[in-house]
């Protein structure tokens, strides 16, 4: 975790204009930089290792600044984020989830949204 995700956050935190990556308002790009800083966040804190971003204030307050928009906020509440695997635990040691986590069998499910984009 020190080794490169340090050194690739030190980049991203060099290309953030602040406070988010491009300037004030957040683009889509945003969303998926925010989803890499809270998996790297949460898997830090889960072997106990010190953050990666330790040195990256620009990318940590993007990060907090993300979760306070209303519509991030329905995400972080739902079973997608909460309940779902990070990472297929076939391939990975982190799966953002307990270690007695079970993979329920496949199933199919139907998202769909409002005229603002969020959940419905």
């Amino acid at each position: 975790m020190a080794g490169s995700a340090t050194g690739n956050f030190a980049k991203l935190e060099g290309f953030c204009v602040g406070p988010f990556m491009c300037g004030d308002a957040p683009q889509s790009g945003d969303f998926h930089v925010w989803e890499m800083v809270d998996q790297h966040l949460q898997i830090s804190e889960a072997v106990g290792c010190p953050s990666p971003l330790a040195n990256c204030p620009k990318l940590l307050a993007m990060h907090a600044a993300m979760k306070e928009f209303p519509r991030v906020k329905v995400y972080l509440a739902h079973a997608f984020y909460k309940d779902f695997a990070h990472n297929n635990g076939l391939y990975t040691h982190f799966t953002g989830q307990p270690e007695d986590f079970v993979y329920d069998a496949t199933t199919k499910e139907t998202v769909t949204f409002d005229d603002l984009g969020d959940f419905v």
